[in-house]
């Protein structure tokens, strides 16, 4: 019988058992994770560097806080994200395993839980291979669906609802967008620009940045924000989801339309360039993006203009599971309390990290809070 349960040893999880056994050492803890190490997705994050947190974020004092305490240093980059100071996402997850493991009684490794169930005294944790653990208090903080090749598969899901919690729909997001538009003439081409989403006349999203052409869509951090806000209503199919929306690309961001008209007009006067139609936009945009403007718009000055500054695309699909960084969806935040992270339907229990509904945007957001959410959780199951 352990005083409390963690059911996953991811970021959030990790967090969790080091902070419970910060607020009383003599606490038992049970971790449990499917993998074999524990923290395996921080190895993924920030390109390998692990972008911790963003200086934008409420609480990241908090967490850095917590962080320095176990001996992990940082720095900000020029954009605010917040990275260890060695920057290599290995170290971070080596040195929370190893304050993790210290926290805990016990450490299960290489185990799926298959089911849980609310007892008299706690909660009854049972896994595929046949083990049961007994608690006091259970944390959920399995992970979501995204990134499934480092083990986050939505177990926890069906365990918040077997113990009475409602899960909204699941969603790929921070992932890559599919066009309906064949853009494999482009793939591997990056273009500064602003990027907008609409829903139908309307431009609900904005955001500049690089944009990366691949073979079927368009990816890089501003269209990864924008998958977030690709929503798929109730009752609604897929295709009449993705239908509704349309992605705008500026690719002059810098320019003004009637200056850069003039330009071409001017450029169009030269012999060369009327032998050669993609030097009109030479030192301008990439070749490859001249010849599709030009293939698609022809090389009139006003049509070429619109063309590159009013570029749209139509929305096929967001990037699945295995593609996208994070879940859209999970836990409604209505059903927990936001201090302690503790369930407010079914007594004992704790969920942090992405098994909540949050997808926050690119740039440590979503790692932040998982820290955060698992501090709290920690401490709340860790109160007498």
């Amino acid at each position: 019988m352990y005083d409390i349960c963690i059911i996953g040893g991811g970021a959030s999880g990790m967090t969790a058992a080091i902070a419970a056994h910060q607020k009383d050492e003599d606490l038992s803890i049970c971790l449990i994770e499917k993998n074999d190490i524990l923290g395996r997705k921080i190895l993924a994050t920030g390109n390998g560097r692990c972008n911790l947190s963003n200086e934008e974020c409420e609480n990241s004092g908090t967490v850095l806080d917590f962080m320095k305490r176990l001996g992990l240093y940082t720095r900000t980059d020029d954009e605010g994200r917040i990275y260890p100071y060695s920057e290599q996402g290995a170290q971070v997850r080596a040195l929370l395993a190893d304050h993790a493991q210290a926290a805990c009684s016990s450490v299960m490794l290489g185990e799926s839980v298959s089911s849980v169930e609310k007892t008299d005294a706690g909660f009854t944790v049972k896994t595929e291979s046949g083990k049961t653990v007994e608690a006091a208090k259970l944390i959920i903080a399995s992970g979501g669906k995204a990134g499934p090749r480092y083990g986050t598969t939505g177990d926890g899901y069906a365990l918040a609802k077997a113990l009475g919690h409602t899960v909204t729909r699941l969603g790929p997001a921070l992932s890559a967008i599919e066009t309906e538009e064949d853009l494999s003439a482009l793939k591997g081409v990056r273009a500064k620009c602003e990027a907008y989403l609409f829903e139908g006349l309307d431009n609900i999203w904005r955001e500049s940045g690089e944009v990366q052409f691949t073979e079927d869509g368009l990816s890089g951090i501003c269209i990864f924000n924008m998958a977030g806000m690709v929503r798929i209503r109730d009752g609604e199919t897929y295709r009449g989801a993705m239908h509704r929306y349309q992605i705008g690309v500026d690719l002059l961001p810098d320019f003004d339309e009637e200056e850069f008209i003039a330009l071409l007009q001017q450029r169009q006067k030269m012999e060369d360039v009327r032998k050669e139609s993609r030097r009109l936009l030479g030192t301008v945009v990439n070749d490859k993006i001249a010849e599709y403007a030009i293939e698609n718009s022809g090389t009139e000055a006003h049509e070429l203009a619109a063309a590159l500054k009013y570029t749209r695309f139509q929305v096929r699909a967001i990037k699945g599971w295995k593609d996208a960084q994070c879940t859209a969806g999970g836990v409604v935040y209505d059903e927990v309390d936001s201090e302690t992270m503790g369930s407010l339907k079914t007594e004992g229990l704790f969920f942090a990290g992405e098994i909540m509904d949050y997808d926050g945007p690119c740039g440590g957001f979503n790692l932040q809070h998982a820290w955060e959410t698992g501090i709290k959780a920690g401490k709340g199951a860790a109160a007498k």
